[in-house]
């Protein structure tokens, strides 16, 4: 999968639920009296995306918060729509090959890319998974395929499917258990442990011999970590592995003074250089709970654990009830389905303290279809849906009409417009920019550009679309030496606009300092190159140029302490430690003529 093709699924996902809302709010226009499903945790995910939204309109980098709320605010109608959607009894057996379609492709992509190179490391999975998107997608890979493998393994063990459905069923969880272990995520086999666990509590509750299954997966399983520990390398990942405590108490102290509602979306990665000891990356955190602090402080974390408690609570109810009222050895595909929830949960609140699977909406969307489809598998009393007012499992249908109606219809309405806001500003952007960047990276230096100012103009408040910019001309100056002039000011010029749309964008100032530095720019290569200094004090690159800067301009001892600053830093910088070796030894001759001119003896 490309970058690319990422985008593309993306604003696909996107563009669906939008357009399915919209029929839905077509559908509510055209009926006189409108059916409306209520449950308590309407209320808390409408809770979880006011919070986020408010969160948004205060935050300071506007494109870099907009993001998180289109995801949240996605996963939000989808479950509305789905949950209204409680007469089609048919669509659970769609959702499931669904889902297990799904699951399986990734499997086989992930495994052909395996088979494909020649270099078979225990690392690869990551590697191969991870490099060519770009994101943290092996976490979020992990968490689609533990969502899917949950509610197969219950289904296996709870529904009525027929056998050929449970041989697809096992053949998946063997396939999904044999990733995890190539995985070797500690987050990924703990929240495996615990999933196993759940199913297991129930298997215990039925006069059933299938608990052996569970058994003896588990030990198999088991057996095959243990393998992995013991004889399979260690992990190369693509970058350092931090030192994840550390990286963790740096991250709480972006959050110091913003307590109650965090520093906004998808800020952490630019306000965490300036408070970090270690020269670590922190993108993914690998701690959802962490990262959801940050973003959105307690208000925003305490709606987000009120929403995970609530979907436990009404599985539960759920559960008890059809096993109160059809006994728990009876199979059920509605009784299973809620325990595979249960199941999965369990498993993502244990991977989320380790991982990051919710850095991307695949997983966030999964989750908003299995929430509202869990609360769908409530008993009905009299065997029709629909049948009473009130339903066990804590739904209740109301029934909408008249000013009521049409209150419902413009709320739908203006969180449809609002989405829709959020999509067109985002995804074509974000579509043109992936363009821009392949042509670029093809040497298509005029495409890139078109590609490029296309995704400017969809989303001229993106610091992205300005920085990318800004490296695409200052790299085309280099390329066309005949005009570099120009394209270097086109450059600056991009760069200044994205510190504007970012002042904690770092990077832009140290392409400026070093542009400026090259264009015999002296004060205000300086300027810029302190000030990301300043945005990101331990930074290695940062200090190298500085000692660049310094040594092109003659200050030798500025030069060598920000080169020892750099090494420091990261000790691994070559550039750093050649430029100052050699300046150290073209200053040993000066020092060695010093000193014997101290020692001659005068007259």
């Amino acid at each position: 999968m490309t970058p690319l093709v990422g985008e593309w699924l993306e604003a696909a996902m996107w563009g669906v639920v939008w357009l399915a809302g919209l029929c839905w709010a077509g559908r509510w226009v055209l009926l006189r009296r409108v059916e409306l499903l209520h449950h308590p945790l309407n209320g808390l995910v409408l809770l979880a995306v006011v919070v986020i939204a408010i969160r948004y309109g205060f935050t300071e980098v506007e494109s870099a918060a907009r993001p998180g709320l289109l995801r949240a605010l996605s996963a939000g109608l989808l479950f509305f729509i789905v949950l209204q959607n409680h007469d089609h009894r048919g669509r659970l057996p769609v959702l499931m090959a669904v889902m297990t379609l799904s699951s399986l492709i990734l499997l086989v992509v992930a495994g052909w890319r395996w088979w494909a190179s020649a270099n078979l490391e225990p690392n690869l999975w990551r590697t191969l998974v991870i490099a060519p998107t770009e994101k943290p997608a092996a976490e979020e890979v992990a968490g689609v395929l533990m969502l899917t493998a949950s509610l197969l393994a219950a289904h296996f063990f709870f529904s009525r499917w027929p056998p050929w459905a449970r041989v697809i069923a096992i053949v998946l969880i063997v396939l999904v258990l044999g990733a995890f272990v190539l995985l070797r995520s500690v987050g990924v086999w703990l929240g495996t442990v615990a999933a196993a666990t759940l199913l297991a509590h129930y298997l215990m509750k039925r006069r059933t011999t299938r608990v052996r299954w569970v058994v003896t997966g588990a030990v198999v399983w088991v057996a095959l970590v243990a393998a992995a520990i013991w004889f399979l390398p260690p992990v190369e990942t693509v970058q350092p592995q931090p030192v994840q405590s550390a990286v963790w108490r740096d991250a709480a102290k972006t959050v110091r003074g913003h307590m109650w509602n965090g520093v906004g979306g998808g800020m952490f990665e630019w306000r965490y250089p300036q408070v970090r000891e270690l020269m670590r990356d922190a993108v993914p955190l690998r701690n959802d709970y962490l990262e959801l602090f940050i973003a959105y402080g307690a208000s925003g974390t305490a709606a987000v654990l009120l929403l995970i408690v609530g979907v436990w609570r009404a599985a539960n109810q759920i559960v008890i009830a059809r096993a109160t009222r059809y006994s728990a050895d009876t199979p059920s595909n509605r009784y299973a389905f809620p325990i595979g929830t249960m199941a999965a949960l369990a498993a993502t609140i244990v991977m989320s303290a380790l991982e990051s699977p919710f850095q991307t909406p695949a997983l966030l969307l999964w989750w908003a279809v299995v929430g509202a489809e869990t609360l769908l598998c409530a008993v009905h009393p009299h065997g029709l849906p629909g049948s009473v007012t009130e339903e066990p499992g804590g739904r209740q249908i109301v029934w909408l009409q008249g000013m009521a109606k049409w209150v419902g219809v413009g709320f739908l309405l203006v969180a449809l417009g609002f989405a829709g806001w959020l999509w067109r500003q985002t995804t074509p952007a974000q579509i043109s920019l992936a363009i821009a960047k392949a042509q670029h990276r093809a040497l298509a230096w005029d495409e890139a550009e078109n590609w490029y100012q296309r995704a400017a103009l969809f989303d001229p408040g993106n610091f992205r679309v300005a920085l990318a910019l800004g490296d695409f001309y200052a790299a085309l100056a280099a390329w066309r030496p005949g005009e570099q002039n120009q394209h270097l000011e086109s450059a600056l010029r991009w760069y200044a606009q994205a510190t504007q749309l970012n002042p904690y964008l770092a990077d832009a100032h140290a392409q400026m300092g070093r542009l400026y530095d090259l264009r015999a720019g002296p004060e205000l290569a300086r300027k810029h190159l302190n000030r990301a200094l300043e945005l990101d004090p331990r930074n290695a690159r940062y200090h190298t140029l500085l000692g660049q800067h310094f040594a092109r301009w003659g200050d030798l001892e500025s030069a060598r302490h920000h080169y020892r600053e750099a090494l420091e830093s990261d000790p691994s910088n070559s550039t750093a430690s050649v430029e100052l070796a050699e300046l150290i030894r073209v200053d040993a001759p000066k020092k060695s003529a010093v000193e014997e001119n101290q020692s001659a003896p005068t007259r």
